[in-house]
């Protein structure tokens, strides 16, 4: 297992909705995007990447760690995994896990056990929407071919769990 220090900084981004449609195409130069709007602004920048899942001394997957946020009526932002797949000579987006980026959320990969854990915010009905009150902490475990969720927790926002 390798962890870049310095990952990939130009690179064409494929982002995708809940449904698996392509949402942004971004174009990263020096790891990050942004697009400027009479409306407002997106922005996504690289945060982390892992090689994965080694088999003959060769990774198998890249795990891509990304923010993103988007501001105009409001300031919303996402967290997101993606697991790429090299597949005939390109990369390919083999899952995308995306999660609220408020209150301390974020993901972090164990190659020692092969486990994400994504910690999600959100807010209840009784919560302003700029204030979650609560935090999924949500463990996926790689079967081979993707993260499969094995663990759903949920904890107040400031209950000091790590």
């Amino acid at each position: 297992m390798v962890v870049e220090e310095e990952p990939a900084q130009d690179f064409l981004l494929l982002l995708f909705d809940e449904r698996g449609r392509i949402e942004l195409l971004a174009a990263l130069r020096d790891g990050k995007f942004e697009k400027r709007t009479d409306v407002g602004t997106d922005s996504v920048s690289i945060d982390g990447l892992h090689y994965a899942h080694p088999r003959d001394g060769e990774p198998q997957q890249v795990l891509l760690m990304l923010s993103r946020f988007s501001v105009g009526g409001s300031l919303s932002g996402y967290g997101m995994v993606q697991v790429l797949h090299l597949v005939s000579g390109h990369l390919t987006v083999a899952q995308q896990i995306s999660y609220i980026l408020k209150g301390g959320a974020g993901a972090t990969y164990d190659p020692t056990t092969d486990t994400l854990t994504v910690k999600a915010s959100h807010t209840t009905s009784s919560d302003a929407h700029c204030c979650p009150s609560q935090v999924d902490i949500i463990t996926f475990q790689w079967d081979g071919r993707a993260f499969v969720q094995q663990r759903l927790e949920t904890v107040p926002l400031d209950s000091g769990k790590p």
